[in-house]
């Protein structure tokens, strides 16, 4: 048996709903925290690319254009030694990734424009802020040190 749009309600997921059930009665995937990120196809340097294809070696934290998110990832990286990608979305173009015409990343999460989501390797989302907090490097190094127990 093959079981569809499972989710980890706790475990390597910082946030999530403890009462959720493993296996919904409906599939949603809109980047909760313990459910599988949600596809988008994006345009990175001229080529089409999947959101779930920059999901494969590391954790990855995906923002937008001109929020903080990206450089607070890289200082959270350098401070726990880990694997940590950090990509911006949008439509500018200082955006890492390009969404297509009329196609919003952070709508398809249910983000704020100026939030942030965190996937693990597996493709699971780990964390997320729908907002950015006074301290962005802060809650993500508190996100990532619970997420890899290091204390």
């Amino acid at each position: 048996t093959t079981a569809m749009g499972y989710c980890y309600p706790r475990g390597a997921v910082v946030g999530g709903d403890p009462d959720r059930p493993i296996i919904p009665e409906t599939m949603r995937l809109k980047g909760d925290v313990g459910t599988r990120a949600p596809h988008m196809w994006l345009t990175r340097a001229g080529q089409r690319v999947s959101l779930l294809d920059l999901y494969e070696t590391s954790f990855v934290l995906l923002s937008s254009p001109g929020t903080p998110w990206k450089e607070a990832a890289g200082q959270v990286a350098r401070e726990l030694g880990a694997h940590l990608d950090a990509y911006t979305i949008g439509s500018a173009p200082d955006a890492d990734l390009v969404q297509p015409d009329g196609a919003d990343w952070a709508e398809l999460h249910e983000l704020a424009a100026d939030g942030a989501v965190l996937v693990r390797p597996d493709g699971f989302v780990a964390w997320r802020a729908e907002h950015t907090p006074a301290d962005p490097r802060g809650e993500l190094l508190d996100a990532m040190t619970r997420l890899l127990r290091r204390a």
